[in-house]
């Protein structure tokens, strides 16, 4: 199996556990906390470091229209 993103959102310190397991089995994959989601995920967005002019960031932050996020993630 090829994986090209690990999404978190919410969740309580499981997923911490979780991005934190995923990271070392598959360091090169991109990670994206969703940080508008609350929970765990928000710890993980701050931490986050996105891209280089941080548009990535602010929208794991502030994006709730889920859908196009993803899609733009994903793409």
């Amino acid at each position: 199996m090829i994986h090209q993103a690990a999404v978190f959102i919410g969740g309580m310190d499981g997923v911490e556990a979780e991005q934190k397991l995923f990271t070392d089995w598959h360091s090169h994959v991109r990670q994206y906390p969703v940080g508008s989601t609350g929970g765990a995920a928000r710890r993980l967005w701050e931490k986050f470091s996105g891209d280089e002019n941080g548009a990535l960031r602010h929208a794991l932050r502030e994006d709730m229209q889920y859908l196009s996020l993803f899609e733009d993630l994903l793409r």
